[in-house]
């Protein structure tokens, strides 16, 4: 299982998904955003990868 943070979206999302085509890793990625629309196209892009991938949404700087 990789940790990925801030990797819904943009670069960080696109070498997500290559390192987890070259290792298979399963992938958990974390960011303060909610899920929307680019979100769920990423996720989509892991599954039709057949990659596994989980978005949590967090924000270390809110303890709650």
């Amino acid at each position: 299982m990789v940790l990925v943070t801030g990797g819904a979206r943009g670069i960080t999302a696109e070498c997500a998904i290559e390192f987890g085509r070259i290792t298979k890793a399963s992938m958990m990625l974390i960011g303060r955003s909610k899920k929307d629309g680019e979100i769920e196209k990423t996720l989509e892009r892991f599954r039709q990868e057949s990659l596994t991938c989980k978005y949590f949404r967090c924000d270390v700087g809110d303890a709650d």
